[in-house]
């Protein structure tokens, strides 16, 4: 009847073993998963984070040849504003001359 009953405690002990060893592999296994699960997200995350850095770059790029474009155009326009003064002066002096 001992017997009996050490081998129940006995099996009893080893079940419980077995138990936390299986929810021990299987808190390990959730743990992986959250990792690789953690690993993928940061890629996800670095890539959206690049992809919109290039997208403010390409767009703050294009916005500067804009800027330089407008004062290259107004560049010209005071260009042009002079050429049409000395061609008004060079009238006046063809006038003065008439007289």
């Amino acid at each position: 009847m001992m017997m009996m009953m050490m081998m129940m405690m006995l099996m009893r002990s080893l079940m419980t073993i077995i138990n936390r060893t299986s929810e021990l592999k299987h808190f390990r296994a959730l743990l992986e998963f959250e990792r690789i699960m953690q690993t993928e997200n940061k890629a996800r995350l670095q890539k959206e984070y690049d992809r919109k850095r290039a997208i403010r770059l390409y767009c703050a790029d294009s916005v500067g040849k804009g800027e330089d474009d407008d004062a290259d155009a107004a560049a010209d326009d005071d260009d042009d504003d002079d050429y049409e003064e000395e061609e008004q002066d060079d009238h006046d002096d063809n006038d003065d001359h008439d007289d």
